[in-house]
């Protein structure tokens, strides 16, 4: 099928979903379009690719090890707190 066919499909289905599920039909249509563009950020953090490489080899270790020591303490804090999932 063509995309204008399908569109016109999808079109004719909405026209039959009943008034009060067409909001949670909105949000559904709403969030998957906006899941399907590119981030807004998607420039500014690839900006940021390769900015490590001209760091010095010790340097670098160190700051992976940082970066491994605040993600084990946020995780512990969140077990700590519960997730509620049980």
């Amino acid at each position: 099928m063509s995309p204008s066919t399908i569109r016109r499909k999808v079109q004719e289905e909405i026209a039959m979903i009943p008034d009060e599920k067409i909001a949670k039909l909105f949000d559904l249509v709403h969030h998957f379009r906006r899941r399907s563009r590119p981030s807004e950020n998607a420039e500014r953090i690839m900006s940021l690719a390769g900015s490590w490489a001209d760091m010095p080899e010790e340097e670098y270790a160190s700051f992976v090890s940082e970066i491994e020591a605040r993600r084990h303490r946020a995780g512990t804090r969140r077990r700590s707190r519960g997730t509620g999932f049980d």
